[in-house]
């Protein structure tokens, strides 16, 4: 297991990921599973190395055999299996060649976590990635908002304002 203590760099306040793709909205059900799973196929046909990310604030114990960090405030996990439904077992079954999974307590967690993570892979490596707050920290190359017709979340407002595209999602699965 990793030990990011031991790894002494300052931790930046805002990360440039130019290699990546995020996906947010405020509420789930929105299709951003769907659409990764979409663009990870389509890069991987063009011979891209790709990763996912799933990033959430659901602090849990998942398998410690895939959990590569663990730190009081964030645990990073790899996944490895293929036979779920979850979000992150989708990206893998669909050819990302690692897909991570961070669990964060809160915005300061999420941005170390986030630190070492972005570590992990060299420069040539296109990141997909699903979080619906990693863009307060993080400028992805593009940055998608998803929202299903209906009322936007007070939250809406400052995510929508800084989305390069906004993708409404008609529900279907």
């Amino acid at each position: 297991m990793l030990k990011p203590r031991s790894l002494q760099a300052e931790v930046p306040k805002h990360f440039n990921a130019p290699n990546m793709i995020l996906l947010s909205s405020a509420r789930p059900k929105q299709g951003k599973t769907k659409f990764a799973v979409g663009l990870i196929e389509h890069f991987k046909k063009e011979g891209h190395i790709v990763y996912g990310l799933k990033i959430s604030y659901d602090f849990f114990s998942g398998d410690d055999k895939y959990c590569i960090i663990n730190e009081e405030s964030f645990k990073v996990y790899l996944e490895k299996e293929t036979l779920g439904a979850s979000d992150s077992n989708r990206m893998l079954k669909a050819g990302a060649d690692e897909v991570f999974i961070v669990n964060t307590l809160n915005e300061k967690a999420l941005n170390e976590a986030f630190h070492y993570v972005n570590r992990l892979a060299n420069k040539e490596v296109l990141w997909v990635c699903e979080s619906m707050d990693l863009r307060t920290i993080v400028k992805p190359s593009v940055f998608l908002y998803f929202q299903s017709k209906g009322l936007p979340r007070s939250k809406d407002g400052y995510l929508r304002q800084i989305a390069d595209k906004i993708v409404y999602f008609d529900g279907i699965l």
